[in-house]
């Protein structure tokens, strides 16, 4: 899909600009929230808290302040993707405080924010294709989880090389998005 569909992983990469600079922006973000750094996020979070939302109401509202919505596809692609990798960190620690994160949890959201985005450009360049299988539904939904697991593994693994660098949310995220495109072209 990379080499044909999308004219190679260094097109791919620049066709999915917005991917790499969300998911940049995302852990920019995060990690002034964590650190009180920019008076803007700091009363942005201290509104946010004093609302007392849930936690899927609290990762609405980050993304939207984050990615807003202007209406495009691609847009959209990445405010579920960002939305999908924020519900990942809740489900791998529930009692996670989103405004406090590690480095660490801070580059794996944006990990999974670039694999969910792979995974939703994925799925609009197939979607048609998905319907004229002949396999049932389910039996296409399972195939596309495993290709899903498998793009998340890859942007772990190139996320890994990574980790010892102080970490800079968009050059990480542009770096991990074109290594991984590289990948997923071999």
């Amino acid at each position: 899909m990379i080499n044909k569909g999308m004219g190679g992983p260094r097109r791919a990469a620049s066709t999915m600009r917005r991917t790499a600079q969300g998911a940049g922006q995302l852990g920019q973000f995060l990690a002034e929230a964590r650190d009180g750094t920019d008076t803007r996020v700091r009363d942005w979070v201290e509104r946010v808290r004093a609302a007392d939302l849930s936690a899927n109401d609290l990762v609405l509202e980050l993304v939207k302040e984050v990615i807003p919505d202007t209406g495009s596809i691609d847009d959209e692609s990445l405010r579920n993707a960002a939305a999908e990798a924020l519900g990942k960190l809740y489900e791998s620690d529930p009692d996670i405080d989103i405004f406090d994160l590690t480095d660490q949890q801070i580059s794996d959201a944006i990990g999974y924010t670039i694999a969910n985005d792979v995974c939703n450009r994925m799925d609009l360049q197939l979607g048609q294709t998905y319907e004229r299988l002949k396999h049932q539904p389910q039996e296409v939904q399972r195939y596309r989880n495993d290709v899903k697991e498998w793009v998340h593994e890859e942007v772990r693994t190139v996320m890994e090389q990574y980790r010892t660098v102080q970490l800079n949310p968009q050059r990480l995220a542009r770096e991990v998005l074109a290594s991984a495109l590289r990948v997923f072209a071999e």
